[in-house]
């Protein structure tokens, strides 16, 4: 496995990190819903279950899609400061 040239330092900056960070958060949370007894968990309308799900679902196809997705900024900051 090879990695991206400064991943180190650019890690935070990459859209697919930034949405898998936000995913396992969003997944994190429906988890502790789960694992709350019954009688303490907010009583949720079913269609508001089935936009959560639906935003979980979009949560998780979202790094795949940022992956494709260029990101010229990166590229022109690293010029920038080498040309410097």
């Amino acid at each position: 496995m090879k990695l991206i040239d400064d991943a180190g330092k650019l890690w935070h900056r990459l859209w697919t990190v930034r949405m898998s960070i936000i995913g396992v958060v969003y997944a994190s949370v429906g988890g502790v819903y789960l694992a709350m007894p019954e009688g303490m968990r907010p009583d949720l309308p079913e269609w508001g279950k089935l936009l959560l799900a639906g935003v979980g679902v979009m949560l998780a196809a979202a790094p795949g899609v940022a992956r494709v997705v260029a990101q010229p900024k990166l590229a022109s900051d690293d010029t920038d400061k080498a040309g410097a």
